[in-house]
């Protein structure tokens, strides 16, 4: 079909050439020299009439094509999906709204159970709140944190880790750095207590469990573990929960054991103020230089501090030779549009 698009189009140039030419001729020929020349002039309009004729017919067929043309057909089809996905989005928007006001109420019912002591404990109440809630963060983190940018960021970190090391992902969510510790010969389980991200990470036939962080630890001998993996979890915990990770993270791993946290790096503005206040769940901004500190408080070594996530946006420096503003735009460029991650690595000695 697109050959005989091409065919057509190539013939149809041809022809309007010659019609080009001939209305050049037509002219030369227009007032005095008519009357010379009056068969020539004859002969040369109905020759510009058929390919008037001619032009018209290959037009037409041309667009005959092109409406029984697969592309054409394609275009139809996309228009299709958007239409059906702008029809979906709003179904569920509306279902979205629907478990907000759901949420509430239930949170409302339980509050009044509870009062009326028609709740037997309140591990039930807590179980209800978690669930919900549950739901809730799953969405944000489709949103907000998409799989493939995130594939892209932990690709740094997996040879910080030998082969055939087992890590354990803490706050592992849908598994995307457990994924890929097995695509690169290293062992990898996870926890989080997030259970829509584990079953996804479930689908994905990979070893995790619903299970606190601090728990999990406590039920691990020591030195048993190659490596301790978190992304983006530290920030949700109290500075002394931090403390008490760092410290059980110390004495669950092997000699010569490596541990990463990433976190959002306070220091960059774009990243504290798009990222980290973003997320109504995060509670300890934590400066890179307090987690060298507390690294170096309970005995890691090789410290290093890994950033990532730059921005798009920077100031530009000025294409004239003005110095002190340049290095002024570089000064704010520091600390406005520095990246938005940091990651704190240490070694078990």
């Amino acid at each position: 079909m697109r050959r005989l698009i091409e065919d057509i189009e190539e013939k149809e140039k041809s022809i309007i050439k010659e019609y080009k030419k001939i209305c050049d001729e037509i002219d030369k020929l227009s007032g005095i020299k008519s009357v010379f020349s009056p068969f020539k002039l004859k002969k040369l309009n109905q020759k510009k009439n058929s390919l008037i004729l001619e032009i018209i017919d290959i037009k037409d067929k041309k667009w005959d094509l092109l409406s029984n043309n697969h592309f054409t057909t394609q275009f139809k089809s996309i228009a299709w999906q958007i239409d059906r996905l702008s029809e979906t989005y709003e179904d569920v928007r509306t279902i979205l709204l629907e478990f907000i006001e759901l949420r509430e109420s239930i949170k409302k019912l339980s509050r009044v159970l509870k009062q009326k002591d028609l709740l037997r404990t309140t591990e039930e109440i807590k179980q209800i709140d978690t669930a919900l809630d549950t739901i809730s963060y799953l969405s944000f983190e489709r949103r907000f944190r998409k799989e493939e940018g995130l594939y892209e960021i932990f690709k740094k970190y997996i040879d910080y880790y030998p082969e055939k090391s087992l890590v354990a992902d803490l706050g592992c969510g849908r598994g995307e750095f457990i994924e890929l510790l097995e695509q690169n010969g290293r062992f990898g389980i996870g926890v989080d207590l997030n259970e829509g991200m584990l079953n996804i990470a479930k689908r994905k036939g990979l070893k995790v469990f619903k299970k606190d962080i601090m728990e999990f630890l406590s039920e691990k001998e020591d030195n048993s573990f190659d490596g301790f993996f978190s992304s983006q979890v530290i920030e949700h915990l109290k500075y002394e929960s931090v403390e008490n990770l760092v410290k059980n993270i110390h004495k669950k791993l092997k000699k010569r054991g490596v541990v990463i946290l990433e976190t959002v790096n306070p220091l960059s503005w774009f990243g504290f103020s798009q990222v980290f206040l973003l997320d109504p769940t995060h509670i300890s901004p934590l400066h890179p230089e307090l987690m060298r500190y507390l690294f170096q408080s309970f005995g890691f070594s090789e410290i290093e501090i890994i950033y990532s996530g730059e921005p798009d946006v920077k100031l530009k420096e000025t294409k004239k030779d003005f110095p002190s503003i340049n290095y002024n735009f570089d000064l704010l460029n520091k600390h406005l549009f520095s990246s938005i991650n940091y990651a704190i690595k240490g070694v078990k000695i």
